[in-house]
């Protein structure tokens, strides 16, 4: 099943399709076309091949390698079924999508990058789970409300971290920061910390 941002990419790459294609097809066909895609417009046609590339930089950049030849094949699939499906409708549709496309993108795009990865095979040594809870729980005991199991919250962290950032991480964990808008490992640490300590 697709995320929202490989939908949101998707859409992006198509609207840039349409625009770049439309014109062409429409007068090889007799299709109504407006006055702005009639003509041969740079502006326009750097627009759209800008849109392209950049779902394509966003494709290679959330990983994996095929994710851009995912957006490719169904962008071009989605502008090749709705140009003849609207027809004149496409152009309009086209040009709203543009911008909403983007703000999907950016809406999704920090969520899907963030997303946890499972690391069933990065499980942590079990003696150095065991000596992190009770090092954690000696040294949070005091600062914890009275009616908070010191042990609870620290057996949850290292379920957690090691949930998170298993073993090949582990660099990254010591380094970060829980902060809401740090690095993306201070995030991933942000998020452990507040779904543990409320």
């Amino acid at each position: 099943m697709f995320q929202p941002v490989a939908v949101a990419l998707i859409a992006l790459f198509a609207c840039g399709v349409v625009l770049l294609t439309y014109g062409g097809i429409a007068r090889r066909y007799g299709w109504p076309v407006g006055s702005w895609l009639l003509t041969p417009r740079p502006a326009l046609a750097a627009i759209a091949l800008l849109t392209m590339l950049a779902a394509l930089g966003f494709s290679v950049w959330l990983g994996p390698w095929w994710r851009v030849f995912v957006t490719v094949v169904f962008g071009m699939t989605a502008a090749s079924t709705c140009i003849p499906l609207f027809r004149g409708l496409i152009q309009p549709i086209a040009l709203l999508g543009l911008p909403v496309s983007w703000l999907w993108v950016v809406a999704t795009l920090t969520t899907a990058r963030d997303k946890p990865t499972a690391r069933a095979l990065e499980r942590w040594p079990h003696e150095e789970k065991i000596a992190y809870v009770n090092r954690c729980a000696l040294e949070m005991a005091p600062q914890m409300p009275s009616q908070t199991n010191s042990r609870q919250v620290c057996e949850c962290l290292a379920d957690s971290l090691e949930a998170e950032f298993g073993m090949s991480d582990s660099a990254a964990m010591m380094a970060a920061q829980p902060d809401p808008r740090g690095t993306k490992a201070d995030r991933r640490l942000y998020r452990v910390v507040t779904s543990c300590i409320r």
